[in-house]
């Protein structure tokens, strides 16, 4: 009886201590402190309308911004701990997924479309060239390499029977852009808003294409988390995407105040107003889901223009970095918030992409053939 007793007493403190690991790993999944959150001070970055309206607040975040100058920053932060998350472009993130760096990306945020410009090429008001092809031989500015205007250039290169060996390629930081084109230090610079509306006011340049004139529509940026920080929270995991996907849908209902009072405002860019004025805001989709043609469009890209070498197995590095954290974190957030009708995407979704070599329908997610039915 005593030894029965004792073996009772064995299984119910072994019981105990595995209740007491269970809820100790529950608690670990709870956040209890701040969420830092890196954004590059550019309209296209959704974290600083989500804190503008609130939208972390509200979904039971306490964030911290983080201000950097280069979405390649925000990837080297969060793989030191020292941020959570980040508004990272796609051309950025592809980077990242060919060096099979530990991050998950979850909402899609600016898209670029003709009706929503947002890159132009420039060209000083006095110059005779009238298309890019005459800019073979001559110099242009981009800010900086392995940015979404450097793969846009490349993609101009391609579409005007040339390469990038054609072109003398200078780094130029954005808001200098004006006056070296100005004095004609550079023959033509890729501007975005609001640079390339001060050289227009100015008169210091003249656009001479945009970019998505011979380029349907592309993904500019997209909230990133690191690996770490999604397994461990994944309950914030799914805020962060859904106060995204409500700061998306605020822009575009709400263009005006984005550009009088947000980007104004010098916790964020802190153009001055006349400035802000000038920016060509993008669209936002009304669901912040990855538009998988547009993905797989810039991946052939810049497999195609040398950028990045080809994956070994792309379709499995599309689903563990972008379809499979979507479905995880981000069809949930946008459950909690509800679906809405985007026909506008629906539409750009089935439009041709100069480096898909099928339908664009062929590399829709699951979210996509259920949203176009």
């Amino acid at each position: 009886m005593v030894r029965f007793m004792s073996r009772v007493l064995v299984v119910i403190c072994l019981i105990g201590m595995m209740v007491l690991i269970a809820q100790d790993g529950i608690c670990s999944g709870q956040l209890k402190r701040k969420v830092k959150v890196g954004f590059l001070p550019m309209s296209t970055n959704t974290p600083i309308y989500a804190d503008y309206i609130g939208a972390y607040k509200d979904a039971g975040l306490d964030v911290e911004l983080v201000k950097f100058q280069g979405g390649p920053a925000i990837v080297e932060a969060m793989l030191a701990g020292s941020i959570d998350a980040g508004n990272v472009g796609y051309i950025p993130m592809l980077y990242s997924v060919t060096k099979g760096l530990p991050l998950y990306c979850l909402v899609s945020d600016a898209i670029e479309t003709r009706e929503y410009p947002f890159d132009m090429v420039m060209v000083h008001p006095d110059s005779g060239i009238k298309s890019f092809k005459e800019l073979k031989g001559k110099t242009i500015a981009i800010h900086q390499r392995g940015t979404i205007e450097d793969a846009w250039l490349s993609a101009l290169c391609k579409k005007y029977g040339m390469t990038k060996s054609d072109l003398k390629i200078t780094l130029v930081p954005t808001p200098q852009q004006e006056g070296v084109l100005w004095q004609k230090q550079v023959d033509a610079v890729v501007a975005v808003a609001p640079y390339s509306g001060l050289m227009v006011r100015n008169k210091h340049g003249k656009v001479l294409l945009s970019v998505c004139d011979v380029l349907n529509y592309t993904m500019v940026s997209t909230l990133v988390v690191s690996k770490k920080f999604a397994d461990e929270y994944p309950e914030a995991t799914i805020k962060l995407a859904k106060a995204n996907i409500k700061a998306g849908r605020w822009v575009d209902d709400n263009r005006k105040v984005a550009l009088e009072k947000v980007l104004s405002d010098k916790r964020y860019v802190g153009y001055d107003p006349a400035v802000a004025s000038l920016v060509n805001l993008c669209y936002w989709p009304r669901n912040g889901l990855h538009l998988m043609p547009s993905l797989w469009n810039l991946y052939y890209l810049m497999v195609d223009t040398k950028m990045i070498a080809p994956w070994d197995n792309p379709e499995a590095k599309m689903k563990e970095y972008f379809i499979e954290p979507t479905l995880k974190y981000t069809i949930p957030a946008l459950k909690e918030l509800g679906i809405e009708k985007d026909p506008y995407i629906n539409k750009i979704l089935r439009e041709p992409l100069d480096y898909l070599a099928n339908k664009p329908e062929s590399y829709f997610a699951p979210w996509e053939k259920e949203l176009t039915r």
